[in-house]
Parts: C-alpha cells; structure tokens; sequence
C-alpha cells in the first residue's frame, strides 16, 4: 500500500483528508503542523506528501524547502492544498519545487485523481 502524509492545521480538515485516502486504500499518516511533518519526515518516506500552506511553527513552504534539500526526500512528489488562491503563493510554491497546487474547498475526485496520478505503478 502507498503511504501519504498529510500535512493539515485544522483537526477536522486533517481527518477528513485522512479518511478519504484511507477509503480509497491508502495508507495515511498525518501531521498537525509543519514542525510535526519534518520530525516525521526524519524517519518516514511516504510515496506523496499533500500539505497546506498556512500553519503555524514551520509553514508549508518550510516544508517544501525542507524535503527538497534532503536527498533522499528530494524526488517525493509534493502536492500543495490550500486556501490562498493568489498567484503569488502558487507561484513560490512551484519556485520551491511543489508538484501540484490544489485549492480548497477541493473537489474529491480532482483530488484523488491528482494523487493518483503521483502515486500510480
């Protein structure tokens, strides 16, 4: 099974992200913030990490930054899914290296299939 991290501030969002890929056969861990997603990352490899943006301690950017510098990490797909439709945060976003820039609400299939689309083979 492929293993996703979701990366999530707000409780109820998180587990509704987590419950949907977990239908969908996935394995899904998650992380409230993004400080909680790097100590994961120390020690995890997921197949796809899906991360907001707007989090406090480290946000969604600094994980970014953070698991494109580390080799290992370097080639995980990234999925961005967020609130901030202006194009100044999409724009850095892909700077950084993300692979994908969804906008909440989200549509359910849009989202599967892009994971999909990651995580397939």
């Amino acid at each position: 099974m492929k293993t996703i991290l979701v990366v999530e501030d707000e409780p109820i969002m998180r587990e509704e992200i987590a419950q949907i890929f977990e239908f969908e056969g996935y394995d899904v861990l998650t992380a409230g913030d993004g400080e909680e997603a790097i100590m994961r990352l120390e020690t995890l490899r997921p197949a796809l990490i899906l991360c907001d943006l707007g989090m406090p301690k480290v946000d969604g950017y600094g994980v970014l930054s953070w698991v494109r510098q580390h080799t290992e990490l370097a080639r995980t797909p990234f999925l961005v899914l967020t609130a901030y439709r202006h194009d100044g945060s999409q724009k850095r976003a892909e700077e950084l290296g993300c692979d994908g820039y969804l906008t909440k609400p989200f549509d359910i299939d849009h989202l599967l299939g892009e994971v999909a689309r990651f995580v397939s083979g």
